[in-house]
């Protein structure tokens, strides 16, 4: 028996994506139905038919694709020679209806756009990643939430089927089921998401103590018994920061800032700070290695670094001459450089 779930479709599907995206991808549409177009009253016709249908359809559980937020609205419009059929009314399917607060298809987007930035978005978009990518989408959390879609949908399912002794005709339905059903995406968060409109307001840095290797990311080397801002961090939000080496003369700090970017300072021996050197650093600097990298978590060993990315990577560097960066090897590294034997494992 397949356990209790909520939802018998799915927010993820082909036919989910391809109904926003028919008029851009037509063909995606005829390959997905069998050479036929949907029924041109089930098309997408207007945004408030379709936002009404969300609302109010317990089985319509769509979500908006990317498009809605980029630059191209050619998915909105329909293009000369392409014939979707005809409404019961009688009227031909062309463009989509958009709301009367919208000048233009082009005009639309700019302002989900806006939306999508919006101090009401940023006070409650936490709460969709906790649902979709966090804590909320699987397990007693999830049954808290009302979150629960057909078993199938989700990796631990998917994962037991497809390492089991499965006869082509189970495969088949089994890619069927998928098809129809949707996949949820890999949980990339174990706890709550962080509100993005607590980072509008930069949350400061400070540090006190000994500062020989510059370590507390104050120019001078002068002992400080009471905390001290790190003024190059000014204007940042820091999530989390991290400390490693001797306080005497190989001390180093790192810092992980709400933009994702990674800063190191202090002691550059063995070239622990990854800027491709064993420079000291008396001021945070960027680790310009990481940028665009969408870094989870930093640590700092005696001599050496690690970065955990959200998709489970991670990379090391600094003296590795005892194997603690973890690479096969007792290299030291002066620069990030990916654990691989870790490939698939998924990091917590």
């Amino acid at each position: 028996d397949s356990p209790p779930f909520l939802y018998g479709t799915h927010y993820s599907t082909p036919a989910f994506v391809l109904y926003f995206l028919v008029r851009m991808h037509p063909q995606q549409m005829l390959q997905l139905q069998a050479g036929q177009f949907d029924a041109a009253d089930r098309l997408f016709l207007a945004l408030d038919r379709s936002w009404e249908s969300v609302l109010n359809n317990h089985t319509d559980v769509k979500e908006l694709i990317p498009e809605f937020y980029e630059t191209d609205s050619s998915f909105l419009t329909t293009p000369p020679g392409l014939e979707l059929g005809t409404q019961q009314n009688g009227t031909p399917v062309g463009d989509v209806q958009l709301p009367p607060w919208a000048e233009s298809a082009e005009d639309f987007l700019s302002k989900c756009r806006e939306a999508l930035e919006s101090d009401h978005v940023s006070a409650n978009l936490h709460h969709w990643i906790d649902l979709v990518f966090g804590y909320k989408q699987t397990g007693e959390e999830a049954e808290k939430a009302d979150n629960l879609f057909y078993y199938m949908t989700y990796d631990a399912a998917l994962d037991e089927q497809l390492t089991s002794q499965m006869d082509a005709d189970s495969r088949l339905a089994f890619s069927a089921q998928m098809k129809e059903f949707g996949q949820t995406p890999r949980q990339l968060f174990p706890n709550p998401h962080p509100c993005k409109a607590q980072f509008a307001i930069p949350r400061q840095l400070y540090a006190c103590g000994v500062n020989k290797c510059g370590q507390l990311g104050i120019p001078t080397k002068t002992q400080h018994d009471t905390p001290q801002v790190v003024s190059g961090l000014l204007g940042l939000h820091v999530l989390s920061v991290a400390c490693g080496g001797s306080e005497h003369d190989t001390g180093f700090s790192a810092v992980l800032a709400s933009t994702g970017e990674v800063f190191t300072w202090g002691s550059g021996a063995h070239g622990k700070l990854g800027h491709g050197d064993t420079q000291r650093v008396p001021v945070p600097k960027r680790l310009d290695a990481l940028v665009g990298l969408p870094v989870f978590q930093v640590a700092c060993g005696s001599s050496h670094m690690a970065v955990l990315l959200v998709s489970g990577e991670l990379f090391t560097w600094g003296w590795g001459q005892r194997g603690q960066l973890g690479h096969g090897d007792l290299l030291s590294q002066i620069s990030p450089k990916k654990v691989n034997a870790l490939k698939g494992a998924a990091g917590t």
